[in-house]
Parts: structure tokens; C-alpha cells; sequence
């Protein structure tokens, strides 16, 4: 199969059903995805994380005096911890690197929401014009496969007007509900991430204009501990509180998911209520095919998205 390479399904002299290997074959294919999912997120916080960190240690460092030996040691100390944090995040650039996570991710979910949508649309839908082939012709043996493995496990017990209830119930509900639930969860994070950021961004340029005026006439304002963390701390610290939050909030797709999700939802409720009312299958076949152009739409706009994204 074309662009990934799909986990074991059993033993190869092992005979199944057709339905259990479709099946296996779905589970096996998202949890592969989930997986790599995990991974790549958790390199991309982390590798953030640490830069941010290692960041505002190299300031503290620079601030710290240094006329005694112990605290020479304290700033030498630092400057390891430092040191530690930059070959943690080579190490999980390393490890990203080394997988092909990012790769590995974007391939196996797009095979899963192919699996889906061959599941959910046959056999109502056309297995060799599949919206899949038109974005992605070089997955044309894998969609038409999978399309043809579900449409011989429906064809013989296919009735449209049940079909078409269990296709708004398993298919466009189920997807509401996720873009839904999703779309909240981006925007609270967004939202909230968002206020933080324009707060540190507002106080940032305050604070590096009271520490240039401080240096520049000598008003000595750094004197105690908290006029050195006004000082020569926070003006870095702030912009850099800004930045991680924007970053992870591209990363991790919180904006994009504020802004399409939410249309989602209402594109999937406006087709949901216009589900055919009679048994016509040209009808509903329409009406599956234009659901699943829009899903495949969604699934393209995420691949793409993922494309631009690097953890360097």
C-alpha cells in the first residue's frame, strides 16, 4: 500500500472473515496514528518548553553577580543546568528526526479517515471515483481496496432507507460531536492563551523602556532583588511567555481548529437535515457523496497544515 507502511493484521495463513480484517485493519491503522500523534506533540512541547526555559536561565545567569566564588559555582551550576536543557531538546529533535513521526503521522491518518469513509459510504458511493483519488491519485490502489473490501461486506444485506438513517446517526452526528467537542476545547486554550500572551506583550515594552531609563540616568533601581527581576528579568521573560504560546498554539492547532471547526459543525448540521426523505439512491448517493467531499476536504486541510509544521 502506498505511503505507509500498514502494521501486521495476523498471521498470514490465518483465514478471516472479510469483516474482521476490515475491522483489524481500521484499528490497527488509528492506533498507529494516535500514536505518532502523541509523539509529535509531545516532541513539539518539549523541544518549546526547553528552549523557553534554557532561554530565561542564560538571563538569570547574566544577572547573577559573581564576586565570590560560591557564586561563581551558583552561576557555573546554572550554566550546566542550561547545557542539559539544550541537549534535551537535540535529543528529542534526534528522536523526531530518527522516526519520521511527522511523516509516519500525516500518512497513517489520512489512511484512517480513507478507512472511514470507505467504511461509512459504501455501498452507496462509486469505489473508483472516490473523493480520496481526486486530492491523492497516488493512493488509488489503497482507496479503491478498501472501498471494495466494504462494499462487498454491505452489498448483500444493502437497504437505502436504513442506510441512510445509520449514516447520519454513525457517520455525520458522530463527526458533529467531535468537531464540536474539539472546536470548544481549541477555543478556550486559544482564548486563554491569547490573553496571556497580550498581556506579557503590553507590560513588555513598559518594562524594557524603565530599564533603559534606569541604565541611562543611573537611578539605581536594580538595587534590590525585585527591582532586579523588573529590571533585566521580565523584559525577556515576557516576550518569551509570548512567543511559546503562540507557538504551541500553531502547533498545536488550537487556531486553526477555533476558525474551521465551528464551520465545520454547521456545514455537517446543514447536511444532516438534508438527508433525502424518500428511497431514491441517486439521491442519497448525492447526498453522501457531497458529506464526504467535505470531510476530505477537512482531512487535506489538516495533511497540509501538518506539512508546513517543523520541530526545528
Amino acid at each position: 500500500m502506498e505511503q505507509i507502511n500498514l502494521v501486521w493484521l495476523g498471521d498470514a495463513n490465518e483465514s478471516l472473515p472479510l469483516a474482521v480484517t476490515a475491522d483489524r485493519l481500521k484499528a490497527n491503522v488509528s492506533s498507529l496514528a494516535q500514536r505518532d500523534a502523541g509523539i509529535f506533540r509531545d516532541a513539539a512541547a518539549w523541544i518549546v518548553g526547553l528552549g523557553a526555559t534554557a532561554a530565561m536561565l542564560a538571563v538569570v545567569a547574566g544577572i547573577l553577580p559573581q564576586a565570590s566564588a560560591t557564586e561563581r559555582f551558583i552561576v557555573l551550576g546554572i550554566g550546566l543546568v542550561e547545557l542539559g536543557l539544550v541537549l534535551g531538546i537535540l535529543g528529542w529533535k534526534w528522536r523526531a528526526n530518527r522516526s519520521g513521526v511527522r511523516d509516519e503521522w500525516s500518512e497513517s491518518r489520512f489512511a484512517a479517515q480513507v478507512l472511514k469513509s470507505a467504511r461509512a459510504g459504501q455501498p452507496v458511493l462509486d469505489p473508483l471515483d472516490s473523493t480520496f483519488i481526486r486530492r491523492r491519485p497516488e493512493w488509488r490502489r489503497f482507496v479503491i481496496t478498501v472501498a471494495l473490501m466494504h462494499r462487498s461486506i454491505r452489498q448483500p444485506n444493502h437497504d437505502t432507507a436504513s442506510f441512510r438513517k445509520t449514516y447520519v446517526k454513525e457517520r455525520i452526528s458522530k463527526q458533529i460531536n467531535y468537531f464540536n467537542a474539539k472546536g470548544k476545547r481549541a477555543r478556550r486554550w486559544s482564548i486563554q492563551g491569547g490573553r496571556v500572551a497580550l498581556v506579557a506583550l503590553g507590560l513588555a515594552p513598559f518594562l524594557v523602556m524603565a530599564a533603559f531609563a534606569n541604565r541611562w540616568w543611573e537611578l539605581g533601581w536594580e538595587s534590590s532583588w525585585v527591582g532586579t527581576l523588573t529590571m533585566a528579568l521580565l523584559p525577556v521573560v515576557l516576550p518569551l511567555v509570548a512567543a511559546v504560546i503562540m507557538s504551541l498554539n500553531h502547533i498545536l492547532e488550537h487556531d486553526r481548529r477555533t476558525q474551521r471547526y465551528p464551520d465545520m459543525v454547521a456545514r455537517l448540521s446543514e447536511l444532516r437535515d438534508a438527508a433525502p426523505v424518500d428511497h431514491c439512491e441517486h439521491r442519497v448517493r448525492a447526498w453522501v457523496a457531497r458529506t464526504e467531499d467535505l470531510l476530505a476536504d477537512e482531512t487535506m486541510e489538516w495533511y497540509f497544515a501538518t506539512r508546513v509544521v517543523d520541530l526545528w
